[in-house]
């Protein structure tokens, strides 16, 4: 049987941004993950929205909700390292695509990023020095400390942080978390060693499409939650953690009834299993939501999961041929009132497997799945489940 037991003990890593920019979808983050970290260096100065400041000022279980990562320790200055060399060997693919002098006018502001996110020894060397040495970062315009931020394309900004991302990730043992699908769907196909070029759009790695570790088969499992969040503080979350029945508690259950399917069940198989399943998950949703505040519980939504699945297929962009042609499919598990359970399956994507790859544990959060549901927390996209 797979095993899952690490799931319930991987905090949330935030990415692309530092600041979190939604406070309903921080909450329900919270709710599903005990805790955010952010892609910050230590000592940098937050200017959180007033809503979010509150969360990240409060104490959970596990310490503060919201703080930041090891952006300093060694494994993630040689992952730099690593990167520097990459954009040295494909300095000129990468000049061609996102040099200065050929990014359009309207996106020459529009990524940016902090300098010391990215630093690859203790004397300060850092990336972003050699983007700027080869006329792939520029200064930016920003009024406070500019010195400290540079502008950059935003497709060579978010390869750029989705690299950083899986080695802040796989150092601390987090789940990656965004809220960009596009971002999320670009991911999940790849190597974590591959990323950087492939979001590029660079010549093809030394990794070939014959490798073991490939998979024609998406397994995601998508929990849709529509509850209000907005009713929550920052008290009533830590309140909330701090009960033996939780959210995360419930996520786990979850992958473990996924991780008891046996490896290398087919696709079709696998999903009557967790089909089977469907009753003891929705009393263990039960049990976990009866400690929500009344508030809370108030203010469910009856969940369409038939509306969810296809919406879900339908806001596929990366996989649209697939979904065209009917190989990638959303299925239905079940629901109960506030809960809806899906699977998305099918053979048009490939997703790299390593062990311990932190790959395996990007999920993703969208603040609202249906339209004219407000301050839900929308639905959580957790990783393959196949043999994790």
């Amino acid at each position: 049987m797979a095993s899952t037991a690490v799931a319930i003990d991987r905090y949330a890593l935030y990415y692309p941004y530092i600041h979190l920019r939604d406070a309903d979808w921080s909450k329900a983050t919270l709710l599903w993950f005990g805790q955010i970290r952010r892609i910050a260096p230590a000592g940098f100065v937050f200017t959180d929205l007033p809503e979010i400041a509150p969360l990240a000022k409060a104490q959970g279980p596990s310490g503060y909700l919201i703080q930041s990562a090891r952006l300093g320790d060694q494994k993630v200055a040689e992952a730099n390292r690593t990167l520097l060399e990459l954009i040295q060997k494909n300095l000129a693919e990468l000049q061609g695509k996102f040099a200065s002098e050929i990014t359009p006018i309207k996106l020459r502001g529009k990524f940016e990023i902090y300098r010391r996110k990215f630093l690859v020894d203790s004397a300060g060397s850092d990336v972003v020095g050699a983007l700027s040495n080869s006329r792939l970062a520029w200064p930016s315009t920003r009024a406070v400390d500019p010195d400290e931020w540079v502008c950059v394309h935003p497709d060579l900004g978010s390869a750029l942080m989705s690299y950083l991302a899986l080695a802040v990730a796989g150092n601390e043992g987090l789940d990656i978390v965004t809220d960009r699908p596009q971002l999320h769907e670009a991911l999940i196909a790849e190597k974590e060693e591959d990323v950087f070029t492939k979001l590029l759009r660079l010549p093809d790695s030394k990794h070939g499409s014959g490798s073991e570790d490939l998979t024609d088969d998406l397994g995601q499992l998508i929990v849709t939650t529509q509850f209000d969040v907005s009713v929550l503080d920052a008290k009533d979350i830590v309140e909330l953690l701090s009960k033996k029945k939780n959210l995360r508690f419930f996520r786990q259950k979850v992958a473990d009834a996924a991780g008891e399917i046996p490896s290398g069940t087919g696709p079709e198989e696998r999903i009557e299993r967790l089909k089977a399943k469907k009753d003891e998950l929705i009393e263990e949703w039960k049990e976990c939501s009866s400690f929500f505040p009344k508030p809370l519980r108030d203010t469910f939504a009856e969940v369409s999961a038939e509306e969810t699945a296809k919406k879900i297929v339908e806001g596929l962009p990366e996989l649209s041929a697939a979904v065209a042609a009917k190989t990638v499919t959303a299925h239905v598990v079940g629901g109960a009132p506030g809960l809806g359970i899906s699977i998305l399956a099918g053979a048009g994507i490939k997703m790299w497997r390593k062990k311990n790859s932190p790959l395996k544990y990007l999920s993703r959060i969208d603040s609202a799945i249906s339209k004219g549901i407000k301050n839900k927390t929308g639905s959580l996209y957790l990783p393959q489940w196949s043999k994790l």
